[in-house]
């Protein structure tokens, strides 16, 4: 059977199935197929199928034929896979044999998905052997602990089974396309790309149907695709991995050679499919569950833990954002020379107590701790969410790291001469995670944070360093303050009126 696949102006991927003798091509009306445009003659040229064989002759058009981007000579002998070019107009050519699907069924209508659920009941045993050894080695499969190791092991086993050229397994992807997550070759050696159809596996896997073919290249649904022109696939089995009628994926086999086992063949498959889908479902949650457990634990390094349960349960609580928000910078004044003279174990079990206590005063007033530099602790009151009095938290929070510190001297001796400097300041933010799930980090960015690590940079050791922003927006607490009127800060051309926080009262 030849067909001709039409593109041209007004014409989009129009199929022609020809018949026995001439069919005629050009502008006229007339015509076996109509061909539109300015360089197409009005009797172009035309098709003449005789048995197997299709010509292309032109009769004696004004532009003539370009057939795979070289004009013909009155007539030539089409192939599949030929391209016809006729003015703006491109004719594809295909031929396709009677009956190329050998095997083409639903999954619930495979014999062995019922022995299978037998052998997952334990009702099957070594006299139902090879199928009982299948079943048994598919569910060692089944037990792996990493999900790549699991979907490799079973391409390989897949493969070696049916002495295919390749296997491959497909999932779903995030976009809900089949993507390609294993695959196993005869030759471990090849690094070409591998023969799968994507329109052979969306169909196995949207219709939860079995495929196998003799001849993709011989399949009028399949053939004209790039990967099967490409790697001129033969005997093509495709089939869903389903857990309770719901597809999780697909195994993709290529062979050479139609095989007479084909019912043997997709009753072993069926099997590994059957369990495959059920380890993978194991895996998947087990990966998942993971991925929650790293992700709460990278959470609860900058949230409190009610904002971490808060956040578990809200999608795109953390993302990228402008609020209004206040912004914490404090520093270790003297930090520098003490590591120069202090035993470097002791700075580090020194710096270890400061990052400890100041990220209980953050969290104790339900701040989040944006990173921590060295001797330094940036933190932010307001985001991701905002408690209505962001900026007396902040203040009340530096009143009580200046306290934490002066404990924190106690317990170290040597650093009674460091001090700790605090900067703060309210604003417009950006707040949100950046990063990838290997590096998660919730911060801040803009001129809001920009100015508050100048101010740390004002203060001087025991020192709070508020703007009048901060004052203004933490109403009606009452920040009691030494104003120091404006300074022009680093980086910025406005001055900003400047406070020495002093203490605090409701």
């Amino acid at each position: 059977m030849w067909k001709i696949v039409l593109n041209g102006p007004g014409y989009l991927e129009t199929t022609y199935e020809l018949k026995e003798g001439e069919s005629r091509l050009g502008r006229s009306e007339d015509n076996h197929i109509v061909l539109a445009g300015e360089n197409v003659s009005r009797r172009h040229g035309r098709l003449v199928l005789q048995g197997d064989t299709l010509v292309i002759e032109d009769t004696g058009s004004r532009n003539g034929i370009l057939l795979n981007g070289r004009r013909i000579e009155n007539r030539a002998v089409l192939r599949a896979g030929d391209v016809i070019e006729i003015g703006e107009n491109r004719l594809s050519v295909f031929y396709f044999k009677e009956q190329t699907s050998l095997y083409e069924r639903k999954m619930s209508e495979v014999p062995s998905l019922q022995r299978l659920q037998k052998a997952q009941a334990g009702k099957i045993g070594p006299e139902l052997d090879p199928f009982h050894l299948l079943y048994r080695a598919s569910e060692r499969l089944a037990k792996s602990t990493d999900v790549d190791e699991f979907l490799r092991d079973v391409a390989e086993m897949v493969r070696e089974l049916a002495g295919g050229e390749t296997a491959a397994v497909l999932l779903p992807g995030a976009d809900g396309q089949l993507a390609l997550r294993a695959l196993s070759r005869a030759n471990p050696d090849d690094r070409t790309e591998p023969p799968i159809s994507g329109s052979i596996a969306r169909r196995a896997f949207l219709e939860r149907t079995v495929i196998c073919m003799a001849d993709a290249t011989q399949d009028p649904r399949f053939a004209a695709e790039k990967s099967v022109v490409r790697h001129g696939q033969r005997q093509v089995v495709c089939l869903p991995i389903l857990r309770d009628q719901n597809a999780m994926g697909v195994f993709y086999l290529t062979r050479r050679g139609a095989g007479d086992d084909l019912e043997r063949l997709i009753d072993a498959l069926t099997a590994i499919s059957y369990l495959t889908a059920s380890g993978l479902e194991r895996q998947l949650i087990r990966e998942r569950a993971e991925k929650e457990a790293m992700a709460r634990k990278t959470l609860e390094r900058f949230l409190a833990p009610d904002v971490v349960d808060r956040v578990a349960e809200e999608a795109g609580a953390l993302r990228m954002e402008e609020r209004v928000a206040a912004v914490l910078f404090a520093d270790i004044s003297g930090f520098t020379a003490l590591t120069e003279r202090a035993p470097a174990e002791r700075v580090v079990a020194l710096l270890d107590e400061f990052y400890k206590r100041m990220t209980e005063v953050v969290f104790a007033f339900g701040g989040t701790v944006d990173k921590f530099i060295g001797d330094e602790v940036m933190a932010i009151f307001g985001a991701p969410y905002s408690y209505g009095d962001d900026a007396s938290r902040a203040i009340r929070a530096g009143l009580a790291m200046r306290a934490a510190f002066a404990t924190i001297r106690a317990l170290f001796p040597f650093a009674g001469e460091c001090g700790l400097k605090v900067g703060i300041h309210h604003g417009k933010l950006l707040a949100g995670t950046v990063g990838g799930e290997h590096r998660l980090a919730y911060t801040a960015v803009g001129d809001t944070v920009n100015v508050a690590s100048r101010l740390v940079a004002e203060a001087g050791p025991d020192q709070i360093i508020v703007s009048e922003a901060v004052v203004e927006a933490a109403r009606p607490l009452r920040a009691h303050v030494r104003r120091l009127g404006p300074r022009t800060l680093r980086g910025r051309q406005e001055p900003v009126e400047i406070c020495e926080l002093l203490g605090a009262s409701e």
